[in-house]
């Protein structure tokens, strides 16, 4: 019986993660019509084309922080184990659209994202703006 109960959250739990992770595609393609860069259907199913495990996170920082991307960065380095294999990984911005990104800010980005040294990591990103928000927000999604 222990089994049965056992074989059971592994099916809730797999059902929960693919529902979060559902939710997160959902979120990145809704965002589409505000996009600065966009992420397409494209992207998404190259993305989904694989066996591979998917992980995905949200962070944020407020839009008024300091150093709003490096920390948001940070949060992100810190929120994944970006240890594991990264075979392929999604990153969509969020920010408010009374408070847009800067030029400079995107180098705390770029650094990130040089910092894969696989290079056979495939990295998609896409920035898209939201009205009414307080927050500068990332998905991540990867397959490790």
């Amino acid at each position: 019986m222990k089994r049965a109960i056992t074989l059971a959250h592994e099916i809730s739990k797999s059902w929960e993660h693919n529902h979060y992770i559902q939710n997160f595609w959902k979120e990145i393609m809704d965002a589409q019509p505000n996009a600065i860069i966009a992420l397409d259907r494209n992207d998404m199913d190259m993305f989904q084309g694989n066996d591979n495990e998917v992980v995905g996170i949200e962070s944020c920082v407020p839009a008024n922080a300091p150093n709003r991307l490096s920390t948001l960065m940070e949060q992100i380095k810190q929120d994944a184990n970006f240890d594991a294999a990264v075979s392929q990984l999604i990153l969509c911005l969020f920010v408010p659209s009374e408070k847009p990104l800067m030029m400079e800010e995107m180098v705390a980005v770029n650094e990130w994202m040089s910092s894969f040294s696989n290079d056979d990591v495939c990295i998609k990103w896409g920035i898209a703006t939201e009205d009414n928000s307080k927050f500068v927000r990332a998905i991540v999604l990867y397959q490790i």
